[in-house]
């Protein structure tokens, strides 16, 4: 709640620790809802801001697209959907 701008991310990460260590819950499925609303909202803004700054254009699409893509493969990491692709 202090540092809301890049905190999600933790506050993610903590989550997705825990999903790997007990697996999925309501309550952890929420916080990774909340977290990666906040991830597009911030990053959506952050992105605007970069591309005023040097007069660009980055599409609000492919900023979304990236940020869920990067939630979604942690997620699979996190539930043991990957296992398959480990070396031993």
């Amino acid at each position: 709640m202090v540092q809301s701008q890049f905190s999600h991310y933790f506050v993610a990460g903590m989550a997705l620790f825990l999903v790997h260590r007990f697996g999925l819950s309501d309550e952890l499925v929420a916080i990774l809802g909340l977290c990666i609303a906040n991830a597009v909202f911030r990053g959506t803004g952050f992105a605007a801001a970069v591309a005023n700054r040097y007069h660009t254009t980055l599409h609000p699409g492919v900023v979304v697209a990236v940020i869920v893509a990067i939630f979604a493969v942690m997620t699979l990491v996190a539930t043991g959907a990957t296992r398959r692709f480990a070396r031993p």
